[in-house]
């Protein structure tokens, strides 16, 4: 089931350059590292804001019950060959479309969304986009999780 897609947030995962079963894993490993994190920081802060307090244990559990999908949306970027490897995520984006001015459709489409973290797994794909995006969201290398 795909999540809501928000205007601005989430995660972007890199997965050019991924081996073939790679990327479903890491998207798996996403959503299971997510799954519990995002939707009990969202929905406390949101209580917090709505009732000008601070977080307490019956909000903790309230959340814990009340929500079940997290709010992090996750893109994929991918080259062409790869578009059947990507069936987890909520979004993909094709690396490689439209030549130059379809890169530049990805730099502008990329600073638009304001993404909370980029994770770039397979760093050999496309170490130069980090730079070509601005502003700049927190960057991670690896396949190490946030």
């Amino acid at each position: 089931m795909r999540r809501i897609l928000h205007e601005s947030g989430g995660i972007w995962l890199i997965g050019c350059g991924a081996p073939q079963g790679a990327l479903n894993e890491t998207l798996r490993a996403l959503q299971t590292k997510y799954q519990n994190n995002s939707v009990l920081n969202n929905s406390i802060q949101n209580n917090s804001i709505q009732n000008n307090s601070v977080p307490n244990s019956s909000m903790l559990n309230n959340s814990i019950q009340n929500n079940f999908m997290p709010n992090n949306s996750v893109t994929v970027l991918i080259y062409p060959s790869q578009q059947k490897e990507a069936s987890l995520a909520d979004e993909v984006w094709v690396l490689g479309r439209g030549g130059f001015t379809g890169l530049l459709a990805l730099i502008r489409r990329a600073a638009w969304r304001h993404f909370d973290i980029v994770i770039e797994p397979w760093k050999q794909a496309v170490p130069w986009l980090k730079y070509l995006i601005w502003p700049r969201p927190k960057w991670q290398y690896g396949i190490d999780l946030p």
